[in-house]
């Protein structure tokens, strides 16, 4: 399931220069309840955040998007997505995240729901992102 490879590679990031980042636990924390929700949740459709997540249009996915992509992401994209990531959890993680202080750690991240891609190094595979304007960016 796509969602839960989004939450694993949540789960994978640190903060490069402090390890106790009490922002980044924060959201470290409710990426963890969300992948517990998204595993035990037995109803006959799928999780209601399960589409958003896999589809980029939630706020985890944003901010993965902006983690992965901070050097990469055009002007317009990289301000949409440093405020939508202070929006949903502070400035001071969206800062972090805008300016390449976040990172995914390979030995926190699960490799059981990671793409192959990922874990042999390379680039993981495009998040597509959908915006309300219904504008869809691709990024690595």
């Amino acid at each position: 399931m796509h969602a839960l490879t989004i939450l694993d590679r949540i789960l994978s990031l640190i903060h490069r220069e402090q390890p106790e980042f009490q922002p980044l636990d924060e959201v470290l924390a409710k990426a963890k309840a969300l992948q517990e929700a998204l595993r035990s949740h037995d109803g006959p459709a799928a999780h209601p955040e399960a589409n958003p997540l896999a589809q980029g249009r939630h706020p985890l996915a944003e901010l993965l998007t902006l983690v992965d992509g901070y050097e990469d992401l055009d002007n317009d994209l990289w301000l949409l997505l440093k405020h939508a990531a202070a929006e949903n959890f502070g400035e001071s993680l969206a800062m972090s995240a805008a300016r390449g202080k976040l990172c995914s750690s390979p030995t926190r991240l699960n490799t059981d729901h990671s793409s192959g891609d990922h874990r042999n190094g390379q680039k993981p595979a495009l998040v597509h992102t959908t915006f309300t304007d219904g504008e869809t960016n691709s990024t690595a």
